[in-house]
């Protein structure tokens, strides 16, 4: 993906022919690739949410402070 985003159109076409992929497969890896990222950034932000709960518990934190 990163390879064809540097070419030009007509080369990304001769880098896809030679490649023996289609330009779907790129929009389609493109999408999973967000999809993944966002779903992760949604997981770290759940399990940061999740330590600093227990964190504040452990100190005896109110959390409206």
């Amino acid at each position: 993906m990163l390879e064809a985003a540097r070419l030009s159109e007509a080369d990304k076409c001769l880098w896809l022919r030679e490649q023996g992929i289609h330009e779907e497969h790129l929009t389609l890896w493109e999408q999973e690739l967000r999809s993944s990222m966002a779903n992760k950034q949604q997981d770290q932000a759940a399990e940061l949410a999740a330590l600093k709960k227990k964190l504040e518990s452990t100190l005896g934190v109110d959390e409206d402070d």
